[in-house]
């Protein structure tokens, strides 16, 4: 149980970046591979390891390089670290993070490690100091009271290994569809039932500081609820989760019907009575509290990424029909002495988009001089039903 939830921490602090954390020994170590060992701070003949009064211990700045080799492990001690699965996991990520060019985080009254502030929910510490018994553990660029380093750990570390792809898209256009269960329920599995992401419908990864993830639904009807979580226990507490969630509800339309972002809580919900329709649930990351403030709590939103998992119900919308979204991306239409116009529309909807229903006379242009014709179909991005689906078009050979 240790070693999982181990993994699941450290995993999460490396969310947002294109690697495969793992406790499983690769077949090969290569320049790429960091190791970090686990492990009591003697040897078996009871001789010490490098830095044995430490929780732990690692070169700096020699991932990727053809020496990696010589500098291999990081060492992690578990018995000086009270044997408790969050501090061995902070120290894991934290030795990690030297061997990707990441130094300590302290104040500048002398304190090599800064320890954190705050309490409850939003109680924070840095990574690369010591965010023991705080809630929520981050990358840091130095946005806290008295700190001594503005080093900015996303980008040092993303020059190494790079972000992982977005895996939802920030419009309506590109909106992904909640996955509804029993017709009103929507439902999310977490690292803790689910490790292998065998289930992957209504949750996602904020991983970058701009990053937005748009979802789109329809309903009947009446109240509706949806709440979005970062990693948390049964408890409601985090387990290493470092993302601090800010929802909007918008109508089909765009309008924004609703916000929330608790003060003192890493997660969000919005209940309220909606008309049946399409809506749009966008997920965000926020700050809380005053980190830089006299008296510290809370966290900026840089380092306010990782993963979420949305749960909730709807209405039930049997006998309604919800058109698809179409979004027009074209060039001048009217440009003279061109025989023809090139333009795409995108289809996007809360279930799928039947591509079989698209033909040539989906589409009609009108312009001066009576101008009315149909616009032939060109092309489809994907030959399958789904969601969105970008249509190739062309207007007819005469001026409109």
């Amino acid at each position: 149980a240790a070693i999982k939830r181990i993994w699941q921490r450290v995993a999460e602090d490396y969310a947002p970046f294109n690697v495969d954390v793992t406790t499983e020994r690769p077949a090969t170590f290569n320049s790429r591979t960091a190791n970090v060992v686990i492990t009591r701070s003697t040897d078996e003949s009871g001789e010490p390891n490098p830095a044995e009064v430490a929780g732990g211990v690692a070169y700096v700045n020699v991932f990727g390089t053809l020496t990696f080799a010589r500098f291999r492990p990081a060492w992690v001690y578990h018995d000086n670290l009270a044997d408790q699965e969050s501090y061995i996991a902070e120290a894991a990520s934290h030795e990690a993070g030297h061997n990707l060019g990441l130094s300590h985080d302290g104040t500048t009254d002398g304190s090599e490690y800064y320890g954190g502030h705050g309490s409850g929910e939003i109680s924070w510490g840095p990574i690369m100091g010591v965010g023991y018994d705080r809630n929520v553990s981050a990358w840091s660029k130095g946005e806290y009271r008295r700190a001594n380093n503005t080093q900015d750990d996303l980008a040092t570390i993303a020059g190494k290994i790079s972000y992982r792809n977005d895996d939802h898209g920030g419009t309506a256009a590109s909106a992904t569809p909640l996955a509804i269960t029993s017709q009103t329920n929507i439902v999310s599995t977490t690292p803790e039932t689910d490790p292998s992401n065998s289930s992957p419908a209504n949750k996602g990864v904020i991983g970058r500081n701009n990053d937005t993830d748009v979802f789109s639904f329809a309903t009947g009807s009446g109240p509706i609820r949806l709440t979005v979580r970062p990693w948390v226990t049964p408890g409601g507490i985090t387990r290493g989760g470092n993302l601090d969630v800010l929802l909007e509800l918008r109508s089909g339309g765009g309008i924004l019907l609703a916000t929330n972002n608790p003060a003192s809580q890493t997660g969000a919900e919005i209940q309220t009575t909606v008309p049946a329709g399409r809506y749009y649930l966008t997920v965000r990351n926020t700050g809380a509290g005053t980190p830089l403030g006299a008296t510290a709590t809370g966290y900026t939103s840089y380092g306010s990424l990782g993963q979420y998992f949305i749960t909730g119900t709807i209405v039930e919308t049997t006998g309604l029909i919800f058109p698809p979204l179409a979004e027009l991306q074209a060039t001048e239409l009217t440009a003279s002495g061109v025989a023809e116009v090139l333009f795409t529309v995108t289809y996007s909807d809360d279930v799928g988009v039947d591509v079989t229903t698209v033909d040539s006379e989906d589409i009609r242009v009108t312009g001066p001089g009576n101008y009315d014709q149909l616009a032939r179909l060109v092309s489809i991005d994907e030959a399958s039903n789904g969601t969105p689906r970008e249509i190739g078009r062309a207007s007819c050979r005469e001026r409109v």
